[in-house]
């Protein structure tokens, strides 16, 4: 019972197992290699091998707040747009000029619902990622205030989405999200990283009331984090394969990974001309 089958999980409790300072932004990062064989969604994008490069740090109980979101958020784009502009500089030859811009704008799931009330949430982010080149969209897990349905599913024991904050005088929900790019090649939006601020005690409670999962209050996992066991935190993921997908201008995933494909796509990148390792 005490053996998590979640990363997420598993980096929390580590923070606390390692004996960390309690100083903010002091962590680990993992390199993650995982299989998922009951993926569905097989296409440019997903592939049923992911890997991740997963992170998670120690903050203060007062750090769980918006601005410790984006400050984090902004440092990783940043190193993003760093790495994108070396990449190019040093492979001009081969790839196409550096694309991303210089800052990364930030969006509520309340406003961009507002924005785009009659589209789905892919659409929305696709017409936002255009938009701006690249976003982070805040707020993923809790139900939006027209339609009433999510943005996208959130485990109810990773990330914080119910928590009420405020911005500009109005009110929004959530201290995580998913940060996104425009790909051009492809001509969609493109998620390089999933993060969030971690849920505390009370949230957990409450998304698992929200989601009916209130069962899982009984496992190992949830009795330490409700016991105090593990430090507040912030983590997330940064998708290697995606970002390499990203930086070297390739239509499918499969061109910088090996992995296994359905017939149907292997047959229809052949078509293309796509090769997949």
């Amino acid at each position: 019972e005490r053996d998590v089958q979640s990363l997420a999980k598993w980096k929390r409790q580590a923070l606390a197992r390692y004996g960390l300072p309690t100083a903010k932004y002091q962590g680990i990062v993992t390199d993650m290699q995982a299989i998922r064989p009951c993926e569905e969604s097989l296409d440019a994008i997903h592939s049923c091998y992911v890997d991740q490069w997963d992170w998670e740090a120690v903050i203060g109980d007062s750090d769980r707040t918006l601005d410790t979101l984006k400050d984090t958020v902004t440092k990783i784009y940043s190193a993003l747009v760093t790495v994108e502009r070396d990449f190019t500089e040093a492979f001009s030859g081969c790839v196409h000029p550096a694309y991303l811009p210089e800052e990364i704008e930030f969006v509520h799931t309340e406003d961009l619902e507002d924005m785009y009330p009659l589209s789905t949430p892919r659409e929305r982010e696709d017409a936002i990622a255009k938009k701006h080149g690249a976003v982070f969209i805040i707020g993923i897990g809790h139900p939006l205030p027209i339609s009433g349905e999510t943005h996208d599913v959130r485990s109810p024991d990773y990330d914080d989405w119910i928590t009420p904050t405020f911005h500009e005088g109005k009110p929004y929900t959530g201290l995580n999200g998913d940060l996104i790019v425009y790909n051009p090649i492809l001509k969609r939006s493109f998620e390089v990283s999933s993060m969030g601020i971690r849920v505390s005690p009370e949230t957990l409670v409450a998304q698992l009331e929200m989601q009916g999962c209130t069962d899982r209050l009984h496992m190992q996992w949830h009795k330490d984090l409700l016991a105090g066991a593990f430090p507040a935190s912030i983590g997330g993921g940064i998708g290697q394969s995606r970002l390499c997908q990203l930086l070297m201008r390739c239509q499918h995933i499969g061109e910088v990974q090996s992995s296994v494909w359905p017939s149907d796509v292997a047959d229809e990148c052949a078509g293309r001309g796509v090769t997949l390792l």
